[in-house]
């Protein structure tokens, strides 16, 4: 409620440097110009950046990519770094133990829930299309062939319904996670109900249909590990507390269903971090119009989270020592060791808060760094490069304000 009409939104906008409006708001830009709101000079200027952008992308103009054939698009090198890219995105963010699970002992499997088999999941938006695609389902079946491996959706993705067709699959659901050693419930969401055009969310809860879902495959009293497949933070309400393990999984490409798998089995060590807060629910954040920090984001939270940002589980354990801070070449170096039974890679976050009235009321990040994987008992030497705002506060005319060295205090998570 800042400008009264769209030709001073358009201008307002353009003046303070947003090039690119992906709404209609920027049609009324030859009105501003007309009635003196902005210059040409500026409009020209963010034409000129946005088609210069453009073209280095090579949507105008052709590019470097225009001759790539799907050879080398379903190379096994590019397939090894999907992968890769699956594996250390995936999160483990609760483990009573159960995780790893061990194919020797698994002999019955239930694999349960709407994106346990949607390959849809896996690829969230804005995505092309993948010359193959492994679902959770497939993966597992893949990674314990000698196994009973049952299946059902159990719910709808998000129609709620309470007639028979649904009790009749919960009912399924209840049998097959009794019939079985462990369950995978698979939950989550899809492009179809999280994208651009689907509106936005009044909950972090999960689907109610889905929430029956865990409760009734929970009350059985067996194993049971949530994959979670979301591009959001979610409230997993009571199921936090009462599953053994949960995997937030994301849309984590066309091979992720392998990519959990194997890390439901232990071929790997979860390595992956939570880049945003989850919240426990709505309840303590502000509401849509109040535009204040206040309990929002990881720097401003005043309450314990359900997951904060940054965490995430390993199969492992490490311990860091010794950290040296060079506010003038501005690297941080920390040493970590494994302290566990297996080898792994962790990420290093570093957190500074500057002795300041001006400062969020939490540390915030300012650098972060992958290891090498560690074996057991060793250690390494990790440099992580700060970013160029660790030493600045912002007043409250948005303007950047430095701060002395001494004054900022570090924190190091692993």
């Amino acid at each position: 409620k800042i400008t009264s009409r769209p030709p001073e939104s358009a201008a307002l906008a353009l003046n303070n440097g947003c090039d690119i409006n992906c709404g209609n708001v920027y049609n009324n830009l030859i009105l501003a110009y007309d009635e003196g709101l902005i210059s040409e000079e500026t409009i020209r200027r963010s034409a000129v950046k946005a088609i210069e952008i453009r073209m280095k992308l090579g949507n105008i103009g052709g590019s470097i990519w225009d001759g790539v054939s799907d050879s080398v698009l379903c190379s096994k090198t590019n397939s090894d770094l999907n992968m890769k890219i699956s594996e250390e995105s995936l999160v483990l963010l609760k483990n009573d133990g159960l995780l790893p699970l061990d194919r020797d002992k698994v002999k019955k499997i239930a694999v349960i829930g709407p994106n346990a088999n949607n390959e849809t999941a896996l690829l969230g938006n804005y995505h092309g299309v993948p010359d193959k695609s492994i679902t959770v389902l497939e993966g597992i079946r893949e990674a314990i062939p000698d196994a009973d491996v049952y299946y059902t959706e159990g719910t709808h993705l998000y129609k709620d319904d309470d007639g028979g067709d649904q009790n009749s699959y919960l009912s399924e659901a209840k049998h097959m996670a009794l019939a079985s050693d462990v369950t995978v419930l698979v939950t989550g969401l899809d492009e179809t109900v999280e994208g651009e055009d689907c509106g936005d969310r009044d909950s972090l809860l999960l689907p109610n249909c889905q929430r029956k879902l865990i409760s009734a495959v929970l009350s059985v009293g067996k194993p049971v590990v949530i994959v979670n497949m979301t591009g959001c933070a979610t409230d997993f309400d009571d199921a936090d507390d009462k599953a053994n393990a949960i995997v937030q999984a994301w849309y984590p490409g066309a091979l992720g269903g392998r990519a959990v798998a194997r890390l439901l089995f232990g071929d790997f060590c979860p390595s992956g971090r939570l880049p945003v807060t989850f919240y426990r629910n709505t309840d303590p954040l502000p509401g849509f119009s109040d535009y204040s920090m206040k309990d929002r984001t990881y720097r401003y939270i005043k309450y314990k989270p359900l997951y904060e940002f940054g965490h995430g589980l390993s199969y492992t354990a490490f311990e860091y020592s010794d950290p040296v801070i060079s506010a003038e070449e501005g690297i941080a170096e920390v040493t970590v060791k494994n302290t566990g039974s297996r080898q792994a890679s962790t990420s290093v976050l570093l957190f500074a808060k500057a002795d300041s009235p001006l400062s969020p009321p939490n540390p915030s990040l300012c650098g972060f760094e992958r290891t090498v994987p560690i074996a057991p008992g060793q250690s390494v030497k990790v440099s992580v490069r700060l970013s160029k705002y660790t030493f600045t506060v912002v007043d409250d005319d948005g303007r950047r304000v430095k701060i002395p060295p001494e004054k900022v205090r570090f924190t190091v998570r692993l």
